[in-house]
């Protein structure tokens, strides 16, 4: 998505969530068609491998370049979609100037890294506020009971 003219990219969500929502919708009837469920996950997965030689052939995101340290590709990204798009880059030493400020800009921020301890504090979290509304409910039941 974030290769496409910003104008285009509505458009082209659209389309991607519209084929997904139709397929899952597809999906239902088949099941009701094809009983067994192997040969039904065999159906289903079969036009996604069509899609594995696309792989060969579509560019990394520039920005996931960059980030990895591989500026060099994502200026030949950059150029490529430049003229399919039809456009002219700014001159080289500017693009390379910009790509090495984002890739100075990913190195500063660090990526948080969990522990056990905060992923289960966080779990517990969610799971008071999950089981809190039950909890309410079923103490208001029980007083109607009581009465």
């Amino acid at each position: 998505m974030e290769v496409m003219e910003p104008k285009r990219r509505t458009i082209a969500a659209f389309g991607i969530f519209t084929v997904w929502g139709v397929t899952v919708m597809l999906y239902g009837g088949l099941g009701y068609l094809i009983r067994d469920w192997r040969i039904l996950q065999t159906a289903a997965t079969l036009p996604g491998l069509l899609i594995l030689p696309a792989l060969w052939v579509i560019d990394e995101s520039p920005l996931w370049l960059i980030v990895n340290g591989r500026p060099q590709e994502a200026l030949q990204v950059f150029g490529k979609m430049a003229r399919w798009h039809g456009v002219v880059l700014p001159p080289e030493a500017e693009m390379k100037r910009l790509v090495e400020e984002q890739a100075a800009e990913g190195q500063n921020t660090t990526p948080k890294r969990s522990s056990m301890g905060s992923l289960l504090k966080s779990f517990a979290s969610d799971v008071v506020i999950l089981l809190k509304p039950a909890a309410t409910n079923d103490h208001a039941h029980q007083s109607t009971l009581s009465t």
